[in-house]
């Protein structure tokens, strides 16, 4: 429909300025192309509009097939359990334990629920592995934790002075070490 109207505008613009000059002065020619400028604009911003709508059903589109996916029928206190058996595994006998990235990450990126239900759960960052963390990684896991108690894992190889001074910071939280 909008592609369709800029070809028509494109299209009169050319025809203005190979074929009016035969018909029209120089003044009408001007005032021509001019209109057809006009027009071509208002074109281009009722695609952007319409681009933005697309975009905007798109959003809609991938949230209600997001809502038909079966486990996310589940209410959120079932998939926070789940979440937060996923998040322990930072402790418990993992095939790797030393991975770069907080269990609870893939979670929260996985879909708009996911990433609200992680982010209003801060229970679900109370682990940091010491071993694997990045100064970074370590500031986001404790801003999205808020509070909570944390738990402290270190993994073979870790390099702790450089972290140190952080945890001393906010030794009031720690739960375990």
């Amino acid at each position: 429909m909008y592609y369709g109207r800029a070809v028509v505008v494109v299209y009169k613009l050319n025809s203005l300025a190979c074929l009016g000059g035969a018909f029209m002065s120089q003044g009408e020619r001007h005032d021509a192309c001019d209109r057809g400028l006009l027009d071509f604009d208002s074109t281009l911003d009722d695609l952007a509009s319409g681009l933005d709508e697309l975009r905007s059903l798109q959003v809609k589109l991938s949230i209600e097939r997001n809502r038909r996916v079966p486990i996310n029928r589940l209410p959120i206190e079932i998939l926070s359990m789940i979440f937060a058996v996923r998040a322990n595994s930072i402790l418990d006998d993992m095939p790797d334990p030393c991975s770069t990235r907080h269990p609870v990450l893939p979670l929260s990126q996985t879909c708009s629920l996911w990433r609200d239900i992680c982010l209003s759960r801060p229970f679900l960052w109370k682990q940091v592995d010491l071993g694997s963390v990045s100064m970074p990684l370590m500031e986001l896991i404790l801003s999205r934790g808020d509070e909570s108690p944390l738990e402290f894992a270190r993994c073979r190889g870790a390099h702790l002075p450089s972290i140190v001074d952080r945890i001393e910071s906010i030794l009031d939280r720690v739960e375990h070490l």
